[in-house]
C-alpha cells in the first residue's frame, strides 16, 4: 500500500510542477538560427498559424511588374534577373500583439528572422535585411505603391546605407533555413510602440545576379515552413 501511495504522490507533484510553469519556457540549446541561449533566457517564436499567431504579412515586389501585387503567393523570390532587369524584393511584417506575448518587463537579448528556401535556379547570393519605415498592405502593395500610398522610394522605401542585420547567403540549390540576426534595439522600439512596418529583403547585388532564391511565405501550405521571428529575452 505504501508503494502505491508514494507513486500517487509523485504523479500529483509532477502535475503541480507542470501547472506552475510560465507561459514561455526557458530557451533550449542552440538551434538552426545559430543562437546559443544563455542560462535564464526565454524565447518566443512568431510564425503564422503556430500557437495561434496570425500577425505575419508578406509580399514580393518586383521592378519588372511594378504595379502587380503578389501578396497571396505561397512562395516568393529575392534577387535580380538580368535579362529583364528585374529586381525582386520581399517585404515582411510581424505584429507583436497577435499571438504569443513577450512580458512587458522582458529584457530583449537577441532576435532572429528566419526564411526557408523552397527552390530556385542555380547559384547563390547575399541578401541583406533592411527596416521598412513606411506603412504598407499585403493585399495591395507593389514595387511602386505601398498599398496605402506610393512608396517614398520605389521598391520598399529602402535606405541601402542602413541595414538592420548581417548579410546572409541563401544557396538556391539547398532546401533549408537561413537566418538573419536583427538589431534587438529596433525590436524593442517597435514593441514599445505597439506597431511595426516590418522589413525588406534586398539582394546585395541587383545588377549582375542572373538567378534568384525562392522562399516559403506566410501562406505556405506547411505552416512549419513559414517565416519566423524568434525573440530571446530575460527577466529582471
Amino acid at each position: 500500500m505504501k508503494k502505491y501511495i508514494v507513486i500517487l504522490a509523485a504523479v500529483l507533484l509532477s502535475g503541480f510542477m507542470v501547472s506552475c510553469k510560465g507561459e514561455a519556457g526557458p530557451a533550449g540549446p542552440a538551434g538552426a538560427d545559430g543562437i546559443t541561449p544563455e542560462s535564464g533566457w526565454y524565447s518566443v517564436v512568431l510564425q503564422q498559424g503556430v500557437d495561434g499567431y496570425t500577425g505575419c504579412y508578406d509580399a514580393r515586389i518586383r521592378s519588372f511588374a511594378p504595379d502587380t501585387n503578389y501578396g497571396s503567393d505561397d512562395a516568393s523570390q529575392i534577387g535580380y534577373y538580368e535579362p529583364n532587369n528585374d529586381k525582386k524584393r520581399f517585404v515582411i511584417e510581424f505584429f507583436f500583439s497577435d499571438g504569443p506575448e513577450v512580458p512587458d518587463d522582458a529584457v530583449i537579448e537577441s532576435v532572429t528572422l528566419s526564411l526557408k528556401t523552397s527552390g530556385a535556379g542555380s547559384g547563390s547570393g547575399a541578401y541583406r535585411l533592411y527596416e521598412c519605415s513606411q506603412a504598407w498592405s499585403e493585399g495591395t502593395t507593389t514595387w511602386n505603391n505601398a498599398g496605402v500610398s506610393n512608396w517614398t522610394v520605389a521598391g520598399g522605401n529602402v535606405d541601402i546605407n542602413t541595414p538592420v542585420s548581417n548579410s546572409a547567403v541563401l544557396n538556391s540549390s539547398f532546401i533549408g533555413w537561413s537566418t538573419w540576426k536583427v538589431d534587438k534595439n529596433l525590436i524593442e522600439e517597435k514593441m514599445s510602440a505597439g506597431t511595426t512596418f516590418g522589413f525588406v529583403f534586398v539582394a546585395d547585388n541587383e545588377t549582375t545576379i542572373t538567378s534568384d532564391v525562392e522562399i516559403h511565405t506566410s501562406e505556405a501550405v506547411d505552416v512549419q515552413n513559414r517565416p519566423k521571428l524568434t525573440i530571446y529575452y530575460s527577466k529582471p
